[in-house]
């Protein structure tokens, strides 16, 4: 029942998110351009169904490459990962039979692996969202999109990196920070109630968690901006031959 509940949240995932995704790219666009815009600007795409297909297209092209790329890297560590799990199995029979369990070994292999999966998975993420905004934005195939997205970010891999990192290190410590100050608030808040405690622990975090999905979108817009927002070629489709770049 979980597998068949997991399966049925997957495909409506890739039926019913893309038109929203490419409307939140519209909107981020209208917005760098100066456009009045309104909140239910990312759910106009839903009425066009070239647009719709094209979000699903891609969706299903990224989830193939995901597929591929992810089964292939582990088929390549497959003996690293294999001999992980037998060290992890004799750990938990040793201590079902009482035995004292054997001091756990990261074999380099397995170590390699795990970092490689990292970084592998930051890349298609990367090429998915960079292509997922051309196609948004411009009529781009989507695999043309995708072999686009794939070359900018083999370009710039370093540069991104580096801009990952920083950002990343930027929001760790300032999402720290707002998370201590606003547990303190609701902690203060929980003596006077519980029941206001948790009313506070809503109004507080809900809009922090609202705003990161902006913020989100917006860096990958601007991302794909830098990238190929400005040099990409215009590559016609029959989608709609009257669209320009």
């Amino acid at each position: 029942m979980f597998f068949i509940f997991y399966a049925i949240t997957i495909v409506v995932s890739l039926l019913m998110f893309p038109p929203m995704l490419i409307g939140w790219f519209k909107l981020c666009q209208n917005i760098d351009k100066g456009i009045s815009v309104g909140g239910f600007e990312i759910l106009k795409p839903y009425r066009d169904m070239q647009l719709w297909w094209r979000g699903i297209s891609f969706a299903l092209l990224g989830l193939v490459v995901n597929l591929l790329v992810l089964g292939l890297f582990a088929l390549a560590f497959s003996g690293a990962i294999a001999d992980f799990v037998h060290q992890i199995e004799a750990q938990q029979m040793a201590v079902l039979t009482g035995a004292k369990p054997a001091p756990p070994s990261f074999p380099i292999g397995f170590m390699l692996g795990y970092f490689g999966f990292i970084f592998v998975s930051m890349f298609l993420q990367l090429v998915y969202m960079v292509g997922f905004t051309e196609i948004s934005l411009r009529p781009t195939s989507a695999t043309a999109a995708m072999k686009s997205a794939v070359e900018a970010v083999l370009k710039n891999a370093l540069k991104l990196l580096l801009v990952m990192i920083c950002v990343g290190i930027v929001f760790y410590i300032a999402f720290f920070i707002i998370s201590i100050v606003l547990v303190l608030i609701i902690g203060l808040v929980s003596f006077i109630h519980p029941v206001a405690g948790v009313i506070a622990a809503v109004a507080l975090f809900l809009p922090l968690m609202l705003m990161l999905y902006p913020l989100m979108f917006s860096g990958h817009y601007f991302m794909w901006k830098g990238l190929l927002g400005a040099s990409a070629p215009h590559v016609p489709n029959t989608y709609d031959s009257t669209l320009s770049v």
